[in-house]
């Protein structure tokens, strides 16, 4: 049964009628150990790596500004930390970083900018290396009210040796060279602290794991700053946050930790990565993020929460982004159920918190190896960079898968004594509108680890739910190919509808990670408002097996089914999808999709079920002459079909406008003709050779009929039809 619709009007109206040899990684220890003064070389044979003509094409190059140096590139080795500083009210970015010979890696100096990026005052030495300072990180403090950076002050943090010992101080931006140093006794830990400004109390909070040696306290050391106005510096308190092993859990330190607070100064997150039984179903396995939120500007941290990525309570779109081929390489055949996949996330990653007050991460995942806590093929493309956040929609959390990433870490020097990952990280706009996504990975053909990085960047706009396309940075840039320990600041300077996100990376002369380093700066990748779009186009492309189009199929897209016929789907946002396509006289065809930041074509044979005969529907005025196609699609060969339909009272068949369709005819003939005494239409169709028609779908035959002059939906109903 198929229907007519007649329109009174002349409105133009759409026709309705076995595993492979891989490497797995686990977490970086060799980033958490105790860095000496190392200035001679490690004399590592490498190979001549060009990288390859530079063209201009549609990509704008940025611009990289020198900006410091250090005896060596173990200053911004390890999880990336807050050393890169940006603040959009002043204009102002800082950068904190290990000095080179003279005076040695040992001693600490900051370079800053007050015209967003564009000149700066560099190595400005802020401690010497009595202070022991470990992995030093650095902020802005601006008084309420202050628009000037004379006016700001540059404040540091880091723990020193011995473990137990820190080194804080504060300088004023117009007086660079006359900093405070405080060396003090608290809580221990030999961990990698994490360090941020709150940005309406201006204090300060550091957290780290509580580890005595490497041994885990069960502890996380929350270090609390206060600005002393009477000192210019600030005054600093520890309260430790109980985040204790489990037996079944991860017996180890947390892998990383990441704190960051909303604009409104009160909703702030602790993220970890770890595994303390949280999440059952990864629990012994894998990492994954848990998180503690605090809605009185960091005094008070509520109980620990887990972000479920994998398993029956998990985000599709990690249990789908690896296809049923890459499963089946993995595992071989059959391939398991897609719930009992056991996900990790890597061993760093990036925190903001939006203007809703909802948390954002960025990091990457994969399947776990044999062992617990070892992701799985990340130098041969089984991982990915997601989105993880809480919806202000729903206030659940969602996932986007950002990136299919080509690689996962890699190795410099000639003993590896450096060794960098994905790095990803998540920067925002000070007032919270805008997230970007930002990560290291490798492409360059010959090359299967992520020893030549560029820098790729996504944004997600967390009031409308848009986002862009993927970037690279660096491509095509002095940078392109070497982005090493490439670094994103937390906020992002915004000027009307543009949105410039800072970057600093270190030049390794022949890989060598013991040899002299230079810091440059990209002073000028920025997205627009327009490069937000709300979603991709989804286009399906339906055939049959003789790879024939096929017309009028149902297709639905997870939650969202198009009118038949209509295979676009417009506005999809990041994601995994479902999808179901059903077209009468085939068998259904269902399927997943991984949907990142660009259009997506999908072409899909469907088989057919047997014989079917199908009456195209028709869209037309009422009162004017239609012409019917009748559609066949079959999966044995036929000579010959009858078809008997019965027309609406006011429908009247044209003698003689039945005719078959010469693509899919050889001597074929018809013939048709109204049922005496009914309105039964007989259609008729032989061969006088016996010969078989044409392909296994599409039109067979059409027909004229005339139409009453009112307005409605009239059925065709096909009473009697076969071969």
């Amino acid at each position: 049964m198929k229907k007519i619709v007649l329109l009174a009007t002349t409105i133009f109206a759409f026709m309705a009628v076995n595993s492979l040899p891989v490497q797995a990684f686990s977490q970086n220890k060799e980033a958490l150990n105790l860095i000496s003064e190392k200035t001679q070389s490690s004399n590592q044979v490498v190979n001549d790596l060009i990288n390859p003509e530079q063209s201009s094409g549609n990509n704008k190059t940025v611009n990289v500004v020198a900006i410091g140096s250090s005896a060596n590139a173990f200053g911004l080795s390890g999880a990336a930390r807050n050393i890169l500083w940006a603040d959009n009210q002043l204009n102002t970015i800082t950068f904190i970083h290990r000095m080179n010979n003279p005076p040695g890696s040992g001693n600490i100096a900051f370079s800053y900018s007050v015209d967003g990026g564009l000149t700066w005052n560099i190595n400005n030495q802020i401690l010497s290396s009595q202070y022991n300072a470990r992995w030093p990180q650095g902020v802005i403090y601006n008084p309420t009210g202050n628009v000037l950076p004379e006016i700001a002050s540059f404040t540091y943090f880091s723990p020193s040796m011995p473990s137990g010992n820190y080194v804080s101080g504060t300088c004023n931006l117009n007086v660079p060279l006359n900093p405070t140093h405080n060396l003090w006794e608290g809580e221990i830990t030999d961990a990698i602290v994490n360090f941020i400004i709150n940005p309406v109390s201006g204090n300060t909070f550091s957290v780290a794991a509580g580890t005595d040696e490497f041994v885990y306290s069960g502890d996380l050391v929350l270090t609390k700053g206060v600005f002393n106005i009477a000192t210019n510096d600030f005054d600093y308190s520890q309260t430790l946050i109980p985040l204790p092993t489990h037996p079944q859990g991860n017996l180890e330190a947390p892998v990383d930790i990441r704190i960051a607070f909303a604009p409104d100064g009160l909703v702030g997150y602790i993220s970890v990565l770890w595994d303390n039984m949280l999440d059952t179903h990864a629990g012994g396995q894998g990492y994954y993020p848990i998180l503690f939120k605090t809605t009185d500007g960091g005094n008070t941290w509520d109980s620990p929460e887990a972000i479920i990525i994998g398993g029956s309570e998990g985000f599709s779109a990690v249990k789908n982004y690896l296809n049923d081929d890459e499963l089946e390489d993995i595992f071989g055949s059959p391939i398991p159920d897609r719930n009992s996949l056991i996900f990790t996330t890597a061993y760093d990653h990036g925190l903001a918190v939006d203007v809703n007050g909802n948390p954002h991460i960025g990091v990457t995942v994969g399947l776990i190896n044999t062992n617990p806590y070892i992701i799985y093929g990340g130098n041969d493309g089984y991982t990915a960079t997601f989105h993880f956040y809480k919806s202000a929609t729903t206030q659940a959390f969602e996932a986007n898968l950002v990136n299919r990433n080509k690689t996962f870490r890699g190795y410099f020097g000639f003993n590896n004594e450096l060794s960098e990952d994905n790095r990803t990280q998540v920067s925002v706009t000070q007032d919270g509108s805008k997230i970007f996504v930002s990560w290291l990975d490798t492409d360059f053909e010959g090359i299967s680890d992520n020893t030549m990085p560029d820098i790729y960047c996504w944004g997600f706009d967390a009031m409308k739910q848009s986002f862009t396309h993927v970037a690279n940075v660096t491509q095509s840039s002095e940078a392109w190919f070497e982005a090493f320990n490439g670094t994103a600041s937390h906020y992002v300077f915004s000027n009307q509808n543009s949105y410039t996100i800072p970057f600093v990376y270190q030049t390794i002369t022949d890989f060598d990670p013991l040899s002299p380093v230079d810091y440059k700066y990209i002073n000028d990748f920025s997205f627009t408002d327009s490069d937000f779009i709300s979603g991709v186009t989804v286009d399906f492309i339906v055939q049959d097996i003789n790879n024939v189009p096929v017309a009028g199929a149902l297709i639905t897209l997870d939650d969202i089914t198009n009118p038949a016929g209509n295979y676009v789907f417009h506005n999809i946002t990041p994601g995994v999808y479902n999808y179901t396509i059903e077209k009468y006289g085939f068998n259904t065809y269902t399927g997943v999709v991984n949907i990142t930041d660009q259009n997506e074509t999908i072409t899909v044979t469907l088989e057919n079920s047997g014989f079917a005969m199908i009456i195209r529907d028709v869209t037309a005025i009422a009162g004017d002459d239609i012409l019917v196609e009748l559609e066949i699609n079959n999966e044995d060969s036929f000579i010959t079909f009858q078809a008997d339909i019965l027309l609406p009272d006011g429908f009247g068949f044209i003698e003689g406008s039945a005719q078959l369709n010469p693509e899919r005819i050889t001597d074929h003939s018809t013939t048709a003709h109204v049922l005496p005494e009914t309105n039964i239409l007989r259609c008729l169709a032989l061969s006088l050779t016996n010969d078989s028609f044409i392909g296994n779908s599409g039109v067979i035959a059409s027909f004229m009929l005339t139409t009453p002059t009112t307005p409605g939906i009239y059925e065709l109903v096909l009473i009697n039809g076969g071969q």
